[in-house]
């Protein structure tokens, strides 16, 4: 039975049964593990470097709290804390370097299951093939587009709805409200006409893995006639994350303030050093850590949920024919 696409369908595609099950969690744990080894990797290489950046940030706000804040450019303070972020900043490049191609590896394992029907293969389902780099070239094309939509956006704004609506606004006392009016909606626009454009190219990496082939622009053919859809799948997913984000925090802040809370009832205020006792009870830590990694599964969750959007876009464009298949 050929699938059809519609919002709610594709808005939980990634939790639908399917022949083998796991593979969406290996891959998530996979990516985890990486990424913690990366970031402690990437700590204990720049552990000296962030400790001089963070000494030099604390003199600029030590300055700055006494009133005397550091804006010469030549005051050795200032060129410390410049030398800091220097010596710090090859290092972040190899950073966000790995952790891309970490996510780019977990990308393509999502893809290559969802689309392919294709797993395993690596570090639980994670692999350095052809699907991770060509995910990864997305990456780069995706930096290079929004940075082009995001200025031609930007210039617009200022070109159009500001033209616009400055000409009107100096055109007499009457047409000052109608020149802020007819800015903002023209401004409104092209903020619209930019997310149009977003969402039309938001399954590049899915339509390139289902493709076998770098076709980032492929995504347009996928998405055309579906935007609302998609659109339709992208606020329902944001609205069930929120409201699980909600819930989340909720009960952390209740974990974390309720000794507080429960001792203000009480009808006595605890004095400043009873409240920082409080506060700093182990299972305050506890409530604390275990609260932002529920944070953190919810968020790979609704990234995950995303990804299903775009992979049921692209294996229904393949069975209508509107991309080829691969070879």
């Amino acid at each position: 039975m050929a699938e059809t696409f519609t919002g709610a369908a594709a808005a939980f595609d990634v939790f639908a049964k399917r022949e083998k099950s796991g593979v969406l969690l290996r891959a998530s744990i996979g990516y985890a593990v990486l990424a913690l080894v990366i970031v402690a990797a990437f700590a204990a290489m720049a552990w000296g470097q962030i400790g001089a950046v963070i000494a030099s940030y604390g003199e600029m706000m030590n300055a700055t709290m006494q009133g005397s804040p550091i804006t010469d450019p030549s005051d050795p303070r200032m060129m410390a804390m410049m030398q800091a972020y220097l010596g710090i900043a090859p290092l972040y490049f190899l950073f966000i370097l790995t952790i891309y191609l970490a996510l780019a590896a977990f990308e393509a394992a999502v893809h290559r299951w969802l689309v392919r029907g294709e797993s395993g293969g690596g570090f639980l389902g994670l692999t350095l093939g052809a699907d991770t780099w060509r995910v990864l070239l997305c990456y780069i094309v995706w930096f290079c587009v929004l940075l082009g939509l995001y200025l031609a956006l930007v210039i617009a704004l200022f070109v159009v709805a500001g033209g616009v609506g400055f000409a009107l606004a100096s055109a007499g006392e009457g047409t000052a409200a109608l020149g802020g009016i007819v800015g903002f909606i023209i401004g409104l626009a092209l903020f619209c006409a930019f997310l149009y454009v977003i969402v039309r190219l938001a399954p590049a990496t899915a339509t390139t893995v289902g493709r076998k082939q770098f076709a980032f622009f492929d995504a347009w053919k996928v998405t055309r006639g579906r935007f609302w859809s998609i659109f339709l799948a992208y606020l329902i997913l944001f609205v069930v994350y929120l409201v699980a984000l909600t819930i989340v925090g909720s009960v952390m802040a209740f974990a974390v303030m309720g000794p507080l809370i429960g001792a203000m009832a009480s009808g006595a205020p605890p004095a400043p050093d009873q409240t920082l006792a409080l506060l700093m009870q182990p299972q305050t830590a506890v409530a604390i850590v275990l609260g932002y990694g529920l944070m953190l599964i919810v968020a790979v969750i609704f990234y995950l949920a995303l990804m299903g959007v775009h992979a049921r876009a692209v294996r229904v464009a393949l069975e209508e024919g509107r991309i080829a298949a691969p070879a």
